[in-house]
């Protein structure tokens, strides 16, 4: 069954959960209190500590205002307003406003494309998104509409021309898909001493040489547990972030082994994140599992994934998740002796390289520095739990120069 909403997975029977996300985040630019009052007559960033899209101005030639006394939101004329998001596959809603009669006059890009116009037919597809106007519906007392602009796919920027026209809302929904393999209605109680497939996923699981068992939603584990089995997951060898919730005795991480693409085995005990098969796999988030000798673990693989096979050694999975994205606003792991991991980031970037870095920078994809610091040292860390989602330059000054890449904040 696909799930696009949070998921709190408890493992009730050893005690122990885990947190994947599919969510829809909105911000209401109409909140007076998070968005104050306020004139632009010339570039701007609209920004606040709660809002997770970054939104800025620019080629302002006339007048953008911010929540006044008669239009709310973000109005304006003669004005760019460019959303940056992170690029993964996602479905984007704006509530906005204008006057229909007008449309011909207001115009948006999408991922960098030509300006398009709101007179034009929708639904359409513009540089592989697909884009769709809706809910036009007229505003008592006036000579405006209110209508709802959806982007979906993998979506990195918008930008809309502005023209007596305005945004109120911005929702963002991940297309994330996810597996809970410890719902017991999808996945009942069952025992396996066989090969075999396991169909009700959206990523077929097949059970190969299995000379031990495999149990499902057992009593003792929940999820799918097992030991001398093959667990082979297919996907569809498109860019993507699939990431397994898995537990099992951080002792046997050498018994535990791998393989992605069709490569040899590796086992968990080897040292993550590295690129295999031109995917980029790691480990995150080890946490010991209360009243047990077990942890609690993520296995991400990032890349043109196509299938996944772990060798179960006294150990299960709880729940899957995979999320497209565009793969030319990836990052190779290493550059010009540079090395920057894990990418995409969740918390805390690292960095490495063979000579003393002078100085370090991070910039948003407007140019907007929002990292600086000098250092003499090879090896850095920069916490990002702060940033908003979405993607950044990295800028990195040494004696041989400077070097520029760009990571994705998720």
């Amino acid at each position: 069954m696909k799930l696009k909403k949070t998921l709190l997975i408890s493992l009730s029977t050893i005690g122990f959960v885990f947190n994947h996300f599919g969510q829809t985040n909105c911000i209401d630019y109409s909140d007076n209190f998070q968005y104050p009052n306020a004139q632009y007559t010339t570039d701007a960033i609209i920004d606040n500590s709660s809002a997770s899209v970054p939104l800025n101005i620019s080629n302002n030639t006339g007048n953008v205002t911010l929540n006044d006394a008669v239009f709310q939101g973000v109005y304006g004329s003669n004005a760019n307003l460019n959303f940056s998001f992170n690029g993964s596959s996602q479905t984007i809603n704006f509530s906005k406003y204008g006057f229909q009669s007008q449309f011909n006059q207001m115009s948006f890009t999408v991922n960098g494309s030509s300006n398009h116009f709101l007179s034009e037919t929708f639904p359409q597809t513009i540089n592989g998104i697909t884009v769709d106007i809706q809910n036009i519906t007229p505003i008592a007392a006036s000579s405006m509409v209110s209508f709802d602009m959806t982007f979906s796919g993998l979506v990195s920027t918008v930008t809309f021309s502005l023209f007596e026209s305005g945004v109120t809302n911005l929702c963002v929904s991940s297309n994330e898909e996810c597996t809970d393999f410890t719902n017991n209605s999808e996945f009942s109680t069952a025992s396996y001493s066989n090969d075999t497939s396991i169909t009700n996923t959206f990523i077929p699981i097949d059970i190969l040489n299995n000379s031990g068992i495999v149990l499902v939603n057992d009593p003792s584990f929940q999820g799918i547990y097992g030991s001398n089995a093959d667990l082979n997951f297919t996907f569809s060898g498109s860019s993507q972030i699939a990431t397994f919730s898995n537990y099992g005795f951080q002792s046997q991480f050498n018994q535990m082994g791998f393989s992605v693409n069709g490569s040899s085995t590796h086992f968990l005990n080897e040292t993550f994140p590295q690129t295999i098969n031109g995917i980029l796999v790691d480990i995150q988030n080890i946490t010991p599992i209360a009243a047990t000798s077990m942890v609690s673990f993520d296995m991400t693989f990032t890349g043109l994934v196509s299938s996944v096979s772990f060798n179960l050694f006294e150990s299960g999975f709880t729940n899957l998740c995979s999320i497209n994205y565009d793969p030319s606003l990836i990052i190779s792991t290493v550059e010009n002796d540079l090395e920057v991991y894990p990418n995409p980031i969740n918390e805390v970037l690292n960095l490495k390289t063979k000579e003393n870095f002078d100085q370090i920078e991070i910039l948003s994809l407007d140019g907007v520095s929002v990292y600086k610091k000098q250092t003499s040292s090879n090896e850095f860390q920069i916490n990002t739990t702060d940033f908003h989602t979405g993607y950044y330059l990295l800028k990195v000054s040494s004696k041989s120069g400077i070097s520029v890449m760009r990571f994705l904040k998720v």
